[in-house]
């Protein structure tokens, strides 16, 4: 089976990230958020993300806020954040790029990040 490379992974159709605990699938769906805000300029709220618990629920928002927050400053020129932001942002890196992660940063709250169950019930 091939290893899943969420900076490089094409973000068409459904990427289901699915793994056993502790192999990283928080970082991996924070890294493919940071990736459809740039790459493909979606808005934050047209991104659903589905997880198991209101732990999961609260830790996805968690590294999502900080890789956002770690891509402007990258944005901003400085590049002593973690490798992998550093890399997608500066693939992109503009005025727009800027931009685009200050209004994802701004309407994070807006972010439709769930458990299966609320989902569901939706």
């Amino acid at each position: 089976m091939n290893k899943f490379e969420p900076i490089t992974v094409k973000l068409e159709g459904v990427n289901l990230v699915e793994a056993s605990a502790g192999t990283g699938k928080t970082y991996s769906i924070g890294l493919l958020v940071l990736r459809l805000l740039i790459e493909k300029k979606y808005k934050i709220k047209e991104i659903l993300m589905v997880t198991f618990t209101n732990e999961a629920v609260a830790e996805l928002a968690s590294r999502i806020r900080s890789f956002i927050q770690q891509g402007i400053k990258v944005a901003e020129g400085d590049n002593n954040q973690e490798e992998p932001i550093v890399a997608i942002i500066n693939k992109y890196k503009d005025n727009e790029t800027l931009n685009l992660l200050k209004v994802a940063l701004s309407e994070l709250d807006e972010a439709s990040i769930q458990t299966i169950h609320s989902f569901c019930q939706e």
